[in-house]
């Protein structure tokens, strides 16, 4: 049985979920209107870092320096996510006029699931390890069914 705390927790990614679509047409459209999307991404990237600053400082309150201190001691690779992000944001962005917001999501949902499954069966990343079984297989088939099914129709 999954506990309510899970469930606060699924919610919450859903509703996170559920943004990435209207970032990316909000991010097609900047770049239509600037006819740049890498300016358009990087406008996105600097609006977002702003208000990660601003978090940041209020969420921080006495343990700036602590926190700033850490930066020396993260393994270089952990850093890497900005540059996943920006391929991320700026594909999404060129995308969306191309193939459609549908599907384009349904495909970046599907990349997901794919990865996510071995990232977890191999424990990659230091993620628990998590096996693939029979539902974990059967689950990411129905994303792709539904790709398929979204895509043609």
């Amino acid at each position: 049985m999954v506990s309510s705390i899970a469930i606060i927790f699924i919610v919450f990614a859903v509703t996170a979920g559920a943004m990435l679509p209207v970032q990316g047409v909000i991010n097609s459209q900047l770049g239509k209107s600037l006819d740049n999307v890498i300016l358009a991404t990087l406008i996105s990237f600097v609006v977002g870092g702003i208000t990660l600053l601003v978090v940041f400082l209020y969420r921080s309150s006495g343990s700036l320096g602590i926190s700033l201190l850490g930066l020396k001691e993260v393994p270089p690779m952990l850093y890497i996510g900005g540059v996943l992000g920006a391929i991320y944001v700026t594909a999404v962005a060129v995308l969306i006029p191309k193939v459609g917001v549908a599907n384009t999501m349904i495909a970046v949902i599907f990349g997901q699931v794919l990865l996510s499954l071995l990232l977890d069966h191999y424990g990659i990343l230091g993620v628990e390890v998590r096996e693939i079984g029979w539902f974990r297989i059967l689950g990411a088939s129905l994303v792709l069914l539904g790709l398929v099914l979204v895509v043609k129709y």
